[in-house]
């Protein structure tokens, strides 16, 4: 009965029952006399109950953190989460990123600090324009413009460094994801809201598309509900994937990757263009890259109709003139 109690003791308090017992360690030590102990002995039986004690305590919080790491996060807005994802990234050799992302403005640290890794990788999975302004938020359609623009000046920046691939769906985009290799998965949702400010630059939006605002999660591997939210994301990027065509991040005369699979195949949809395993070859439609599809038309019209009627071909007939 009295080991059950400290064997308790130790499992509830480890910090005071170890303290209990280099105490008593140190009392028999102490009164052992004939052994030739001295107060040198106290002091070093002392200090190495202390040491004991610390090393108990670190490892018990070491595997309470490693614990608490396992677990979900729950954020209030998404700008938490991104913070985390940039420190995680800073601190850890990413190789392998995926972004489900309506416009990228607000992921934009995050992606960019994956491109500053050796060799990483990244597929961006944008909202098409016109998708954006058929749903009536033009507003969106100028930020993905915008990103664009941006992801290209990094594909160039980083050129040889590390390889972003950008696509962009023509299906409505209902949920933001990020995956960071296979360890780590930050997933939230997009609201659709009636518009109800005044945009000057685009007053007849009608639709307002909200992420940053709404709750956001992180999801750490070996967990049951990382299995389960990287099942959904799975889903997402095969639809994605069908629904999207890739955008040109550098000139026409730039090679297109061949493949556009971010990480392992269990997370890669089976089929899906360049997931691992798959042969033969694909043929995809590309967005143009800007200005190609230009026409230049001089208004020379004007000038066409001033030298007809100066010097008319042939001349009228005399009963027409004036």
């Amino acid at each position: 009965m009295r080991w059950a109690r400290i064997i308790k003791l130790l499992r509830d308090d480890p910090d005071t029952g170890i303290g209990l017992i280099v105490v008593g360690f140190a009392v028999i030590l102490g009164a052992t006399g004939d052994a030739g102990l001295t107060g040198v002995s106290w002091t070093l039986t002392a200090i190495s109950g202390t040491l004991l004690m610390l090393l108990v305590s670190i490892v018990r919080d070491r595997l309470a953190g490693r614990s608490k790491d396992k677990s979900p996060t729950v954020f209030p807005t998404q700008d938490g989460p991104y913070s985390e994802l940039v420190d995680y990234i800073n601190q850890n050799k990413v190789t392998k990123a995926v972004f489900l992302q309506y416009s990228g403005q607000a992921c934009a640290g995050v992606l960019e600090a994956v491109l500053k890794k050796p060799g990483a990788k990244a597929v961006v999975y944008l909202q098409d324009e016109k998708t954006a302004e058929s749903l009536g938020s033009k507003f969106q359609a100028a930020r993905i413009g915008a990103s664009v623009k941006n992801m290209r000046k990094w594909r160039i920046k980083y050129e040889g460094k590390s390889e972003i691939i950008v696509r962009k769906c023509t299906m409505p985009m209902s949920v933001r994801a990020i995956m960071l290799d296979d360890q780590l998965l930050c997933m939230g949702w997009y609201t659709y809201e009636h518009e109800h400010r005044q945009d000057v630059e685009h007053p007849d939006d009608t639709v307002a598309v909200s992420g940053h605002d709404t709750a956001t999660l992180i999801s750490r591997k070996g967990t049951a509900d990382f299995d389960a939210l990287t099942s959904t994301l799975a889903m997402l990027v095969a639809n994605y994937e069908q629904a999207s065509l890739p955008v040109r991040l550098l000139p026409p005369s730039a090679a297109l990757p061949a493949s556009a699979a971010p990480w392992p195949a269990a997370v890669w949809p089976p089929g899906a263009t360049g997931a691992p395993g798959a042969t033969g070859t694909s043929i995809s439609k590309v967005e143009p890259w800007p200005g190609t599809l230009r026409t230049r038309a001089e208004p020379w019209c004007a000038w066409a109709m001033a030298c007809t009627m100066g010097r008319p071909r042939p001349k009228p007939p005399a009963s027409r003139l004036r």
